[in-house]
């Protein structure tokens, strides 16, 4: 039987988590502002060219970790949902149930073990 309260617990304290690191995230990225490459070599010279593709650089990177930490969010509350639903720790492609060894390592996961590894081959 699946201890619920400790998975919601940690559900929970992850997705308070990921709230705050996407507002980190968003504060980084509206820092860097729009100004690309582009803009900043038509104004300048080599040294201002190498600022910019850096901080060009960094921003796609925050860009990145953002989308990171918005699907892991998105996931996240799809267990909680599921969990609600009494549905938490079943396979939502076979209605099987869902290890608790995998569930310990990722409790946000829609899917048992055999179906994750097809869900990939997919993707």
């Amino acid at each position: 039987m699946l201890k619920l309260e400790k998975f919601k617990d940690r559900l929970e304290d992850d997705k308070a988590r990921l709230e705050r690191m996407i507002h980190s995230r968003r504060a980084s990225v509206t820092s860097h502002g729009t100004n690309g490459v582009n803009e900043s070599f038509s104004n300048s010279g080599d040294d201002e060219y190498a600022d910019a593709a850096t901080d060009t650089f960094i921003q796609e990177l925050d860009m990145t970790m953002l989308n990171k930490y918005k699907h892991r969010l998105e996931q996240i509350r799809h267990a909680l949902e599921r969990m609600e639903a009494g549905r938490f720790g079943i396979c939502v492609r076979c209605n099987t149930k869902i290890g608790e060894a995998r569930l310990d390592a990722i409790p946000e996961t829609p899917y048992c073990r055999e179906c994750e590894g097809d869900v990939e081959v997919q993707d």
